[in-house]
């Protein structure tokens, strides 16, 4: 399991509920997703938009999301080519989200332990 992008808290598992924000890229190892799916969820419910690049060996990939607040829209682009918007369940812009990078081994039953990871808090104003 993959999870990059913009967080309020550590993307730990597949698991969405809790008060996690977030406005990332997903990508599920246990055969769930073929894709990069770009994700949001707002403390209470997600989106999931799956979009057309699969996840490859030894590839560099340039993610990008970005909100723009008067609009409500997050954007979301891989090699900036493969793109997605996502208007609903963002998360409201008094919550700081900070970047994660988190690289969860996932295994059958959704059971697993963070394998790499970081979180890097930013206040964006």
């Amino acid at each position: 399991l993959y999870w990059m992008g913009m967080s309020n808290g550590q993307a730990q598992n597949s698991a969405i509920g809790g008060n996690i924000k977030r406005l990332m890229f997903r990508f599920l190892n246990d055969g769930t997703d073929t894709y990069w799916t770009a994700f949001s969820h707002n403390g209470t419910s997600s989106t999931a938009v799956v979009m057309t690049t699969t996840l490859a060996a030894s590839t560099i990939y340039l993610m990008t999301i970005s909100y723009v607040d008067s609009t409500g829209v997050a954007s979301f682009s891989i090699n900036g080519t493969d793109t997605a918007t996502i208007n609903t369940t963002i998360p409201v812009n008094t919550v700081k989200l900070g970047v994660d990078l988190t690289c969860y081994n996932n295994t059958a039953g959704g059971t697993g332990t963070v394998i790499g990871g970081s979180t890097v808090y930013l206040e964006i104003l």
